[in-house]
């Protein structure tokens, strides 16, 4: 989920395009976790439906790992966006080209 999130984001930053429907999310600098599904509906399909729920049912993935793949890839949007202190993703919403990764592990590898 990270890989594919990561990537689609910073696409989504990337593409003057694709930015028209991504600066919805981008309204609030001061997050609330509200703001984990404040955004457009393009966007919520390519980068939260998508991942969450198509991709693991194209990969075969159990109905009972469906609804936990579901509820954590929800509290990881809800915490990232809740304004905690510890959350890169905050710092996101400050300065927009750091940060695009949902747990951080690809900001990490890419050193940003």
């Amino acid at each position: 989920h990270d890989f594919y999130f990561y990537h689609i984001h910073k696409l989504f930053h990337s593409s003057s395009y694709l930015y028209k429907f991504h600066r919805l999310h981008h309204t609030h600098i001061k997050t609330c976790p509200w703001d984990a599904l404040f955004a457009s509906l393009p966007e919520n399909i390519i980068l939260n439906i998508f991942p969450v729920f198509v991709l693991p049912i194209i990969f075969g993935i159990n109905l009972q790992y469906l609804y936990i793949w579901t509820l954590g890839s929800t509290l990881i949007s809800v915490i990232t966006h809740s304004n905690f202190k510890f959350t890169k993703h905050t710092r996101h919403h400050m300065i927009f080209n750091i940060n695009y990764g949902s747990i951080g592990l690809f900001d990490i590898i890419y050193n940003l």
